[in-house]
């Protein structure tokens, strides 16, 4: 189970910085959802620790093919995407990207299971 993934949150179409891309780019939720989705994934290919050094906000919407994303849209307004002097920053890069975000998921999945499992006896 060695292939890469993106952790998607239950209720993500939901979240409040959905709707408020989903607004911004005037699309269905779910919509606004995968193309986060696609920013993550492209992030997680090229970042290991959430900075992206000599990006721009346009360049990341040009790379995942999203026009205004980044630069216009609510990445940058709702705390997704930070500029910095050096490029760009993606806060909480770790906690939801990576293979540590990855263990801990699997990790949460098996407590889980294991506490259903004990309850059903």
């Amino acid at each position: 189970m060695n292939e890469p993934w993106i952790k998607w949150t239950k209720g993500l179409t939901r979240k409040r910085e959905i709707l408020l891309v989903a607004e911004r780019l005037r699309i269905p939720p779910p919509h606004a959802a995968a193309l986060c989705m696609q920013v993550w994934e492209w992030a997680d290919d090229n970042t290991t620790d959430g900075f992206l050094r000599g990006m721009t906000p346009a360049m990341i919407s040009t790379a995942v093919g999203i026009p205004g994303i980044a630069e216009t849209l609510a990445l940058p307004e709702i705390g997704w995407l930070h500029q910095i002097p050096d490029g760009i920053a993606i806060p909480n890069f770790d906690r939801h990207n990576g293979k540590t975000a990855k263990q801990r998921a699997l990790t949460a999945r098996r407590v889980e299971a294991h506490r259903n499992r004990r309850g059903a006896l």
